[in-house]
């Protein structure tokens, strides 16, 4: 009886522990050609920008739930939006890029 109750009792406290996971690096290779040496750094930074800023604001969209051609339409309106609702430049240029080249990248490496 002790040793199913200390089962149990090891069960409860795998299922309720914080799950901690690792996500799998992208597969920059399958954007290479698009983006010559970027980097997986340049990805995650793009990332932590993409979800610190734009989630302020609304739900951030999955990278897939759009084409390249309509995140390129997209993303430079709404760093202007950014900005000028911080009232200076919080995403400049560079930024701005990132942001695209994540959403772009994620979207192709799934």
């Amino acid at each position: 009886m002790k040793k199913l109750f200390l089962y149990y009792l090891v069960l409860l406290a795998i299922a309720c522990s914080k799950k901690t996971t690792t996500s799998a690096e992208p597969d920059l290779s399958k954007v290479s050609g698009r983006f010559p040496g970027y980097t997986v750094s340049q990805y995650r930074d793009g990332k932590s920008l993409y979800e610190g800023n734009c989630g302020k604001c609304h739900a951030l969209k999955k990278p897939g739930a759009y084409s390249e051609e309509k995140w390129a339409g997209i993303v430079p309106p709404m760093v202007s939006k950014v900005n000028k609702k911080a009232g200076s430049e919080v995403l400049d240029k560079a930024k701005e890029e990132l942001i695209l080249r994540y959403l772009i990248t994620a979207k192709v490496t799934g």
